[in-house]
């Protein structure tokens, strides 16, 4: 394939295919959750997929998929029966539910420096949660305000896990392998609403805001927070947010619509040349060939690419019509590949060259 060339699959995926969160798999194939007719769907590079049904709860509702140190698959299951789902590279589904709380909703998931996987729960009863390999399931809520909604989770700088809450009092909390919640609002705009969070080249964490003063956030492992708006657009809407290979931040902004670029200094630059008419750009992600890519699921629904001095590049040619390019992720390949949730619901790949 050669630079920016797009092939989408969908032969294997059932009629009622609604296609969620993607990642890279032990096995290096791409693995993502279905949450139409729910299932663990698996494609290799040759774009052959396999689904896996077996195991799942009735009506399951499934979300988050990270890969786990034990060499499973893990995901989050937030249907009529809450659980945490476990899935091995041969399609063996086991699902955990004990230890959750009432009216649990699972959300976001990532792998902790403990090995365990840790996961954000915005139920009825707010908590970050921990799963070990064996499926023990212990939750955590002292240190949450109250009306919580935690939301994005990810390993900081300091060991511990860093998420986002966009309740009732926003905030960004650190939670300890050990449980302890510490929950920082200290410089946040009024009204804001923290979403995507990642872990910066600078040791800090970085996240974005789509409040009511858009901003692009960073907060130290000691819980200071310093938000940055000047070089966003009136009508900025920060979502997805990624370190950069050029020591950077780079997010996608759907209002303006732009890609944005923060320096660890908080200089930021919003490019918008090369973007299409009606662009919304929604995920990013850092590619093999030094470049930054995006899903685009605007007027013209593309998959885009911006070099680290700003020039963007916008690929539609092999999507579906009426396409929907939602999560993107590094496969081992060197694609880039992503899920589409459009009309015709599919599995992409694009190459980036590398």
């Amino acid at each position: 394939m050669s630079n920016g060339e797009i092939a989408e699959f969908s032969t294997g995926l059932s009629s009622q295919s609604a296609v969620g969160d993607i990642v890279t798999g032990p096995d290096e194939g791409q693995w993502f959750t279905e949450f139409g007719t729910a299932a663990i769907g698996e494609i290799s590079s040759s774009g052959a997929i396999s689904q896996y049904l077996t195991g799942l709860r009735s009506q399951s509702a499934l979300g988050s998929i990270v890969e786990g140190s034990d060499g499973n698959l893990w995901f989050t299951d937030d249907g009529p029966s809450p659980a945490i789902g476990e899935i091995t590279p041969s399609g063996t589904i086991t699902e955990y539910s004990s230890g959750l709380n009432t009216g649990s909703f699972p959300n976001d998931m990532g792998l902790g420096p403990d090995g365990n996987l840790w996961f954000t729960d915005s139920g009825t009863t707010p908590a970050i949660g921990q799963i070990t390999a064996s499926g023990t399931i212990t939750e955590y809520t002292n240190g949450l305000g109250v009306g919580s909604v935690p939301n994005n989770i990810v390993v900081g700088p300091n060991g511990n896990l860093w998420f986002t809450d966009n309740g009732t009092t926003p905030a960004i909390g650190q939670i300890t392998p050990s449980g302890v919640i510490t929950e920082y609002s200290s410089g946040l705009n009024v009204a804001s609403y923290p979403d995507n969070i990642v872990s910066g080249p600078d040791g800090n964490l970085w996240f974005t805001d789509s409040g009511l003063t858009p901003a692009i956030g960073q907060i130290t492992p000691s819980g200071t927070i310093t938000e940055f708006t000047n070089g966003l657009s009136v009508n900025s809407n920060p979502s997805g947010i990624v370190s950069g290979p050029d020591g950077n931040l780079w997010f996608t902004d759907n209002g303006t619509p732009a890609i944005g670029q923060i320096t660890t200094s908080g200089t930021i630059t919003e490019y918008t040349n090369g973007l299409g008419v009606g662009s919304l750009p929604n995920n990013i992600v850092g590619a093999p060939d030094g470049n930054l890519w995006f899903t685009d699921n605007g007027t013209t629904p593309a998959i885009g690419q911006i070099t680290p001095s700003g020039t963007i590049t916008e690929y539609s040619s092999g999507l579906n019509g009426g396409s929907f390019p939602n999560e993107i992720v590094t496969g081992s390949d060197g694609n880039l590949w992503f899920t589409d949730v459009g009309l015709d619901t599919a599995i992409g790949q694009v190459s980036t060259g590398a």
